[in-house]
């Protein structure tokens, strides 16, 4: 294999850090949310192990939520760093695994199949979860047209001059601008609080009533943020999610 003269990782390296300084201070609500989003997430994997027996469905959920942690926080990372596509790609990657163990709880001939090596549809999963329909589908058509090179996920990119000879840096990344950051890092939290809202559904009646009261906060916690930043910028159609997630809540499953 050649070598070349210069690498431009350090290069980019350096513009990633410099991005992502200035990401976490123009952004530290969306951050913190979505961090918070993470630790949910790491909780949810920490109940799955102690409610699940060592059984198919106990096994999938565990390494479903594991998953989850991973695609979470890859999501959060390309955020930070106005990655928007890939960070997308990331979001609709966590929303799958999230949604797939839900459709495992749902219906447990789905977990046989799938530990046969047969290969789920994504759109097969999501009509197998009734609760938030909408809202699902709303976030999916959101994510996938942004994931795939669309023109939408082309919006902040840019393009050297023609005949300019000398590398434009600024060209390297997509452009730093607020309005996609903060709907990238909306994204990945209605992703994260669906999440917890299916986690909840499904697990929140084995436990006692004094775990179930702390496992519950954190989606009420993540209801709070959701109601006052997120809904607002919703068609009405899609909002009313935190009553069911109360619903969901006061029945313990």
């Amino acid at each position: 294999m050649g070598t070349i003269e210069k690498s431009f990782l350090p290069i980019l390296n350096q513009l990633l850090i410099e991005r992502v300084s200035k990401c976490e201070r123009d952004f530290d609500d969306e951050l913190f949310a979505c961090q918070y989003g993470i630790n949910t997430a790491v909780a949810c994997l920490a109940t799955s192990h102690y409610l699940h027996a060592d059984d198919r469905l106990g096994a999938a959920c565990k390494l479903h939520c594991s998953k989850v942690i991973h695609d979470f926080l890859a999501a959060f990372q390309l955020a930070r760093s106005s990655m928007h596509s890939q960070a997308a790609n990331a979001i609709r990657l966590a929303c799958e695994t999230a949604w797939q163990s839900a459709a495992f709880h749902e219906r447990p001939a789905l977990v046989e199949a799938w530990y046969r090596g047969e290969q789920l549809r994504p759109i097969d999963i999501r009509s197998a979860i009734k609760r938030l329909a909408k809202q699902r589908q709303f976030l999916y058509q959101e994510l996938s047209a942004i994931a795939h090179p669309n023109p939408q996920a082309m919006v902040a990119l840019r393009s050297w001059p023609a005949g300019q000879k000398e590398i434009d840096l600024d060209v390297l990344l997509p452009v730093y601008q607020a309005e996609e950051i903060a709907r990238t890092l909306r994204a990945l939290f209605v992703a994260q609080f669906i999440a917890q809202l299916d986690f909840d559904a499904y697990h929140l009646g084995s436990l006692e009533d004094e775990q179930r009261s702390a496992l519950a906060v954190q989606a009420k916690c993540m209801a709070e943020y959701y109601t006052k930043v997120i809904e607002p910028s919703l068609p009405s159609e899609l909002c009313g999610i935190t009553m069911q997630m109360q619903l969901t809540a006061d029945s313990g499953g």
